[in-house]
């Protein structure tokens, strides 16, 4: 297909080495186009995180910088390892401008494996394939920032079900983030997402003393969201015996037709 772009826009194609077309990633060596690229328009006011600045947690309830209470309500992008080209500017500024979003969930995969797809996971890859992933972090980062959206960094607990079984890696990845972007106040911090098969929340915890405190020596005021047993659908276990840390969250995942006793209850 052809289309006029410019230079710049050009040459990002070619820097990035595939185009998105019709729910695909299409590899491109060669960019030869004519016609005219429609650009997007900016957004105009203050940005939503301007607005309600650095959030955290005061009396139960999430809260802005002011102090009032908040409610974030977006959505969670694929692995960014797998889709990422939705790392953009303009995927995120239509999620808001069209949906009402105003935070992305950025998962990053610690494996690949259940979903059977070739691109490697943080810890499951080399060194070239963390490079790569933390390279689409970064923009995806830099585009909520632009959009004006809070953005959860998500470290993806599934295929390997207990958050201590890659927790070198989690290491080395939550070094790298809260040191990076310790002065953005639209990022959040997801250290576990979905513990899940025979992980208890005793090796939640663990995972959290070593975690938390990793993160809050480089940005001690950042908001962390927990995930919990039973690939984040119960909360009995941290509401019996929460965490000793200020502006933290759990995280509760609701399964349809997969009901356990906690959300049978609730």
């Amino acid at each position: 297909s052809s289309f006029e772009i410019s230079e710049e826009k050009k040459n990002s194609i070619i820097d990035e080495g595939y185009v998105y077309v019709y729910g695909h990633n299409v590899l491109v060596d060669k960019v030869e186009i004519t016609g005219k690229m429609i650009e997007e328009s900016e957004s105009s006011g203050p940005l939503f995180t301007e607005e309600n600045g650095l959030l955290h947690v005061a009396d139960g309830k999430l809260v802005n910088e002011a102090g009032n209470p908040i409610q974030l309500k977006g959505l969670a992008n694929f692995y960014l390892s797998v889709q990422p080209q939705l790392a953009r500017k303009s995927v995120f500024n239509r999620m808001k401008e069209e949906w009402g979003a105003n935070v992305l969930r950025l998962p990053v995969n610690v494996d690949t494996s259940f979903w059977g797809t070739p691109e490697k996971g943080y810890a499951s890859g080399s060194d070239e394939d963390r490079a790569r992933i933390t390279a689409t972090l970064d923009k995806a980062i830099v585009a909520a920032r632009e959009a004006g959206m809070y953005a959860i960094v998500e470290w993806v607990v599934l295929e390997e079900e207990n958050p201590l079984k890659e927790i070198e890696y989690a290491k080395k990845f939550w070094e790298y983030v809260s040191s990076t972007y310790k002065d953005d106040k639209h990022i959040i911090y997801e250290i576990c997402n979905e513990p899940n098969g025979e992980a208890t929340w005793d090796d939640v915890k663990e995972y959290c003393s070593v975690i938390i405190p990793l993160i809050r020596n480089n940005d001690p005021d950042s908001l962390i969201l927990v995930g919990t047993p039973n690939f984040s659908a119960d909360l009995y276990a941290p509401m019996k015996d929460p965490l000793q840390y200020d502006n933290i969250m759990y995280v509760f995942h609701e399964y349809t037709g997969h009901n356990n006793e906690f959300q049978e209850d609730i």
